[in-house]
């Protein structure tokens, strides 16, 4: 938690709690989950649900991937709302193809980094 000057809240620091691989790969399949749904829907709309799970994905990836890789997350998620936000959803559905197969990349490589035991 920081402290501000003059403030008597404390407010949490955004930082990457350690998380098994599990949690992972299970914030990865609940993502694509959702992501396979809005894929479905393209061209119709964000409805305010989708959205919500949407952010809710967004957060959750957020609270299990290091600050360096939630880039990748937040790509996707953004994407994602193009997707069901466009008119013609071709182009922004490629960008969606390649945002969610740069996060499972961001997963798969964070997870291997896991595995490997620490030098000496």
């Amino acid at each position: 938690m920081q402290r501000f000057p003059n403030q008597t809240m404390a407010l949490p620091t955004r930082h990457a709690m350690p998380h098994t691989d599990d949690h992972l790969h299970d914030a990865l399949a609940r993502t694509d989950a959702t992501l396979s749904e809005v894929v479905r829907r393209a061209g119709r709309g964000l409805e305010p649900e989708l959205e919500r799970q949407l952010d809710a994905h967004l957060r959750g990836l957020r609270a299990v991937l290091p600050d360096a890789d939630t880039c990748a997350a937040e790509a996707t998620i953004e994407a994602a709302k193009r997707v069901a936000d466009s008119a013609e959803p071709e182009a922004p559905l490629l960008m969606l193809a390649m945002a969610r197969d740069q996060l499972t990349r961001v997963v798969q490589r964070r997870a291997r980094s896991r595995r490997r035991p620490a030098a000496a």
